[in-house]
C-alpha cells in the first residue's frame, strides 16, 4: 500500500471512529431530559447512557489516538511546527475529554444509576421537566414534588448534566479545530 493509500485508510478509520464514538455521546443531552420528564423511565435512560458510554463511546474513542498517530506518522506531520499547532491543541483537548469521561463522567452516571435504582417513589415529580413545564403542584421544573427525587439525587443528576455540557463543548471545539485547521 502506498503512503497516500495508508493515510487515506487511517483518515477513514479516524473519522469513522469519531462519528461512532462521539455521535451517541452528543445524543446524551437529548436522552437524559427525555427520561427525566417521565420519572418511571429515568433509571432506564440513565442505564442506557451508561451502557453506551462503557461499551461504545469510551472503547471506540480510545482508538482515535491509534488512527491519529497513524496519520501523523504516515504524513510526517511535525506537531511542533507552527502551522500544525491546531492539531497539538486538539490532541490536548481530546486527552482532557477522555480523562474526564473515563474518570469523572462515567462514574458520575453510574452513581445516578445506583441512586435511581428501583424507580421513583409513587407520585414522584419529573426529574427534569424541561423549559416551560412545571412539576406537579406548580413547582419549578426539576424541583422535587411530593415524593420527588431527594436533593442528593438531584445533585448527582446536575453533576452529570454539567459534565455532559463540558464534554459536548470539548467535542465541538475538537471538530472545529479538525475542520478549520486554524493558523496561529
Amino acid at each position: 500500500m502506498t503512503q497516500q493509500g495508508l493515510f487515506a485508510l487511517f483518515l477513514f478509520l479516524h473519522v469513522l471512529g469519531a462519528v461512532v464514538a462521539f455521535g451517541p455521546a452528543l445524543s446524551f443531552s437529548l436522552i437524559g431530559p427525555f427520561g427525566g420528564r417521565e420519572s418511571q423511565h429515568a433509571n432506564f435512560t440513565t442505564r442506557l447512557q451508561e451502557m453506551l458510554a462503557r461499551r461504545l463511546v469510551v472503547p471506540v474513542g480510545l482508538t482515535l489516538p491509534i488512527t491519529g498517530a497513524g496519520m501523523i506518522l504516515t504524513a510526517q506531520i511535525d506537531l511542533a511546527a507552527r502551522p500544525n499547532w491546531w492539531l497539538g491543541i486538539a490532541i490536548v483537548i481530546y486527552t482532557v475529554l477522555m480523562v474526564y469521561a473515563i474518570f469523572i463522567q462515567v462514574p458520575a452516571v453510574s452513581r445516578v444509576v445506583e441512586l435511581t435504582k428501583g424507580g421513583p417513589p409513587p407520585g414522584a415529580a419529573p426529574v427534569n421537566a424541561g423549559p416551560g413545564s412545571a412539576a406537579p403542584g406548580g413547582g419549578a421544573p426539576g424541583a422535587p414534588g411530593p415524593g420527588g427525587p431527594s436533593p442528593h439525587v438531584l445533585a448527582a443528576i446536575n453533576k452529570v448534566k454539567q459534565g455532559g455540557i463540558f464534554l459536548s463543548a470539548l467535542i465541538v471545539i475538537i471538530v472545529l479545530l479538525m475542520t478549520v485547521k486554524p493558523r496561529f
